[in-house]
């Protein structure tokens, strides 16, 4: 059902594009290291090359805004078996609508996650899960504060490996001259089920700090920097950590202030997580 709605809003968004006049959006790319760790790998540390692709369009229609929007985070593990080393990285695709109030937005999501599975039939492939929940934000003296609280339901491997629970973000940003910077946390929490079922539980904290600056209307540059612990009830542990450098490219009515507001693919990535750390 989810799915059926996300694509038939994104055919709704890409046919009054053309007849709306603050129809906006915006792609970036940036490329970096992946840092990760793990207690399950002989407590190692790897750092491999990877790269976070996002993009988001949408339009307004005097209060009320729909918008949809894509990340793609990925890492170059090689030949490496994902179930033995770590997982490749994680997508999200999600539509968000609310209502603006003056400087306040108030609004919902729903979207998807795609994340490596060993339940599949290359042991390396990938499942879709669910997430909704609610968000908000709220602009006052150059300074931005937004929120968002939901719900994921991420099986990988039924009755064994899965994220199926709540999860929060908050986070704040402001601008200085051509300098954005903006910083922002979740946390989520599996409760019954993570590396294995019966009781098991897990959870993910994510801390991450963002640098933009505005080179033209057009063309912004990013320094970004992600920290991603995930605890697997108190006897594993891994560390999933993105740095890169990036660029990204407004475009329409978007004015290149960063839409806050994404899709988490972290709850998929935390369940992809647990089937490693199993």
């Amino acid at each position: 059902m989810i799915d059926r709605i996300i694509v038939a809003a994104a055919l709704a968004l890409t046919a009054g594009a053309a007849q709306a006049q603050d129809f906006a959006g915006e792609v970036s790319l940036s490329f970096g290291k992946a840092p990760l760790f793990s207690t399950d790998d002989d407590e190692e540390r790897f750092s491999e090359p990877g790269y976070l692709l996002s993009g988001w369009g949408g339009m307004t229609f005097g209060d009320w805004r729909v918008f949809g929007d894509i990340n793609v985070f990925n890492r170059n593990i090689g030949s490496q078996d994902f179930d033995s080393y770590a997982p490749e990285g994680a997508r999200s695709i999600g539509l968000h609508f609310g209502r603006t109030f003056g400087t306040a937005y108030a609004g919902a999501f729903i979207g998807r996650n795609q994340f490596q599975s060993d339940d599949t039939p290359s042991g390396n492939g990938y499942k879709s899960g669910k997430l909704y929940g609610i968000e908000g934000q709220y602009e006052m003296g150059g300074v931005t504060l937004f929120a968002q609280i939901g719900r994921a339901d991420m099986v990988g491997d039924p009755g064994d490996n899965a994220f199926t629970g709540g999860f929060q973000r908050v986070g704040v940003s402001t601008s200085v001259d051509k300098f954005t910077l903006t910083a922002d946390y979740e946390q989520g929490r599996s409760p019954n089920v993570f590396e294995d079922g019966s009781g098991d539980w897990g959870e993910y904290r994510t801390l991450g700090a963002t640098v933009d600056y505005q080179f033209s209307e057009r063309v912004i540059g990013t320094l970004s920097y992600r920290n991603m612990d995930i605890l697997a009830n108190t006897e594993d542990n891994g560390t999933d950590d993105f740095y890169g450098i990036g660029i990204r490219i407004p475009f329409g009515a978007a004015t290149g202030k960063r839409n806050n507001l994404t899709t988490s693919y972290y709850p998929g990535l935390a369940a992809a997580w647990a089937s490693t750390l199993d």
